[in-house]
């Protein structure tokens, strides 16, 4: 009887396996972002709208008529122009505010959950995380003793297109831990913690 049980699982599993294998797609992906650090303006430190890119590959299973899942393997280049007003966080002799480019380059996994309808045209709702790795930042290189994480856990939610072989996605993604791992200057306090929001315009090319 367990040996039965056991077949039945199996035998579920494989046959859902090979359900979305047969509607699966598989495609390279790539598109601009603007991304900004949410801070209020306090301590001498303001970020403002930077652009940036993400290049990739994605993966979508058709789970039925009207679900699938879709993970991404993406390279992404963020940046926000930080506007510096208080000197005493910045190496340089200038006692002007100055304006720097905060660069961010990490690998990105975002699992998207979605609802497809249309025929002709597909038109897609989805919503998901995304789990980031740092892979360099230069955000050390001008404010002492403060760095970004090393890490992103991010909520994303949007809204695509899908025509013959493109595939186009417009939506906004908001990390949930904060930005910025360890400082030792008084001047930034623990109140200086942000949390990155990303609006990204991605236009897939689907391969099978």
């Amino acid at each position: 009887m367990k040996n039965l049980k056991k077949l039945i699982v199996i035998a579920i599993m494989a046959s859902t396996s090979l359900s979305l294998a047969a509607q699966a797609t598989f495609g390279i992906m790539g598109g601009l972002n603007m991304s900004k650090f949410n801070i209020s303006k306090t301590d001498g430190l303001d970020y403002e709208f930077g652009p940036g890119f993400d290049a990739g590959l994605f993966f979508r299973f058709r789970a039925g008529n009207h679900f699938y899942i879709q993970p991404d393997v993406l390279y992404s280049i963020k940046t926000t122009d930080m506007v510096i007003d208080n000197p005493t966080l910045f190496i340089s002799n200038s006692n002007q505010a100055e304006v720097i480019t905060h660069k961010m380059h990490s690998i990105d996994v975002p699992v998207h959950i979605g609802i497809v309808f249309g025929k002709a045209i597909n038109f897609r709702i989805f919503a998901g995380p995304r789990f980031g790795f740092a892979v360099n930042d230069n955000l050390n290189t001008y404010i002492t003793d403060l760095k970004s994480s090393n890490y992103a856990i991010a909520a994303q939610t949007g809204i695509g297109i899908d025509f013959l072989f493109l595939s186009v996605d417009f939506l906004y993604d908001y990390t949930l831990n904060k930005g910025f791992t360890s400082y030792s200057n008084a001047i930034l306090t623990s109140s200086l913690n942000p949390h990155i929001g990303t609006f990204k315009l991605q236009l897939g090319l689907k391969l099978l």
